[in-house]
């Protein structure tokens, strides 16, 4: 297998990992022409790159927790500039709360929920948005996924098949489950997402995740200032240690 690749830049700065997992997968970090996802804006379109260029690649966002379609409208846009054709899963902010229908899933109480069908809404939105964009363009895609997109991306392809896409770029995405004792916020979800397609798992897909380290925690009855420390409370619940860097809910590494 191929060991995991990070780069470790300056705080606030983006940087690459490779997804630990199958030998065939691989990973390579391109975050130059990333912009910080958080500042993200758009809409779910699907828009033909310049005018007389025949496009070579198309770019399917996928929104992460909390977010709807048109926060990213700026990346969508950027995105355009340079050729690319655009679409985004067209995921509206009430939609989450859709999620709530697992309360009445036993498994969500134990902590062994399966994502589907608990995120089947979110998973028709993608397909929806993945049809539409190879309708528009005949050229390989691009896989764009922020935060909880990065893990119900990796679901979408188990269930919906790989057909033309190649590529497979996470921003700020939790992969790993938390260790042992630690609380799956998922309920599972993430813990069987890397029982059933750990890491680069697709071996005609190119993986690449990117995180942000914009601040380093701390412990909640140690020094440090209060941001810190709650990013810190955060972080335990993710690896196990509060005094790592991340980019406020992902962590760098651990």
């Amino acid at each position: 297998a191929r060991r995991p690749r990070i780069i470790i830049p300056g705080p606030g700065m983006m940087q690459g990992a490779q997804l630990h997992g199958h030998p065939g997968g691989s990973a390579s970090v391109r975050s130059s022409w990333l912009p910080r996802a958080a500042r993200m804006r758009s809409y779910s379109q699907s828009t033909n790159s310049a005018a007389g260029n025949r496009p070579t690649r198309g770019v399917l966002i996928l929104p992460g927790l909390g977010n709807n379609a048109q926060d990213y409208l700026a990346l969508s846009q950027l995105l355009q500039s340079r050729g690319f054709v655009t679409a985004t899963a067209p995921v509206q902010r009430q939609d989450w709360g859709r999620n709530a229908a697992a309360l009445t899933d036993g498994a969500w109480w134990r902590g062994k929920l399966q994502p589907r069908p608990a995120v089947d809404w979110y998973l028709n939105h993608v397909n929806t948005a993945m049809q539409e964009l190879k309708r528009e363009v005949d050229a390989p895609i691009t896989m764009l996924t922020h935060s909880a997109g990065g893990w119900l991306g990796r679901v979408f392809l188990r269930d919906f098949g790989t057909e033309g896409v190649d590529r497979f770029v996470s921003l700020g995405s939790p992969h790993q489950p938390p260790p042992m004792g630690g609380i799956d916020q998922t309920r599972g979800i993430l813990t069987w997402v890397s029982q059933e397609v750990p890491g680069a798992w697709h071996d005609t897909i190119d993986y690449t995740t990117v995180t942000g380290r914009f601040i380093k925690g701390s412990a909640l009855t140690g020094p440090g200032p209060a941001l810190a420390k709650f990013a810190g409370a955060g972080y335990q619940q993710v690896c196990g240690s509060s005094e790592v860097w991340g980019d406020f809910i992902a962590l760098t590494h651990g």
